[in-house]
């Protein structure tokens, strides 16, 4: 299979079809959003003037476009902004229901709804750590911060593209204790180097990507266990009584 030529008509052509279809073909995945209060915690519109392709039609927002459906999703919750079209106009809704990555049409979508970002909705409601999907084949990069207590699996979403490695710097949730790690994790391979049990003793592990171990009765270790197209989940073993508070770099 080879690449096929978009353009296929010819200088003096009278071929308003051919031209249609180019400009359509040349457009298709095509997304210019912007969105209100993106760096703040209040309620986001989709910015006016932001343009974004939809099944083979480009939409506009004449003036700043209300995104509906907060309200009935519960606090403590990773939300994504879709775009639902209807014959020439098109909604914005908020949803829990993740997307995928459709090749033909060159964007993340659940039907003919395309997923423009998203957000996390925290646990007083508010419109936190909000993100676009911006050249989701090549996406730079995401940082983000969390904090872990209990055991079992912690899922992390909100990335806005497969992390091929994360990166960890976690610390004691009591600072006095000084213990802190430092780990590389790409969901099959995880190191790390961490100071532990009160900060008397430091090491290099070749298990678990994050370990904050106050001593040999209270510990908490993390690794990935899976890598997802929005995120990863983190698998932790936790003995006593330890918490850990961590950021994480995810790198494409």
């Amino acid at each position: 299979m080879s690449l096929s030529q978009i353009n296929d008509y010819g200088i003096g052509d009278v071929n308003l079809t051919s031209l249609m279809e180019t400009l359509d073909r040349q457009r298709r995945g095509y997304q210019a959003i912007s969105l209100t209060h993106y760096d703040d915690n209040l309620e986001p519109k989709i910015a006016a003037g932001s343009i974004v392709e939809l099944g083979g039609a480009l939409f506009k927002c004449e003036a700043d476009e209300s995104i509906t459906g907060w309200a009935g999703i519960g606090n403590d919750n990773d939300v994504y902004i879709k775009l639902v079209p209807s014959g020439t106009t098109a909604t914005a809704a908020f949803t829990t229901a993740a997307p995928t990555w459709s090749t033909s049409k060159q964007g993340w979508y659940v039907g003919n709804d395309r997923y423009i970002g998203g957000l996390r909705k925290d646990a007083g409601g508010n419109y936190t750590k909000k993100w676009l999907y911006t050249d989701p084949q090549s996406p730079k990069i995401k940082i983000g911060s969390d904090t872990r207590s209990i055991i079992g699996d912690q899922i992390i979403t909100g990335i806005g593209f497969r992390p091929s490695i994360v990166i960890f710097a976690a610390a004691d949730a009591e600072p006095a204790n000084k213990n802190w790690s430092i780990g590389f994790d790409d969901g099959i391979t995880n190191y790390r180097v961490y100071q532990y049990d009160n900060g008397t003793a430091m090491s290099f592990n070749l298990v678990g990507s994050i370990s904050i171990r106050r001593g040999t009765l209270n510990r908490i270790t993390g690794s990935i266990s899976a890598l997802g197209p929005d995120g990863f989940t983190i698998t932790w073993n936790l003995t006593g009584d330890c918490e850990a508070e961590f950021i994480y770099l995810c790198l494409p």
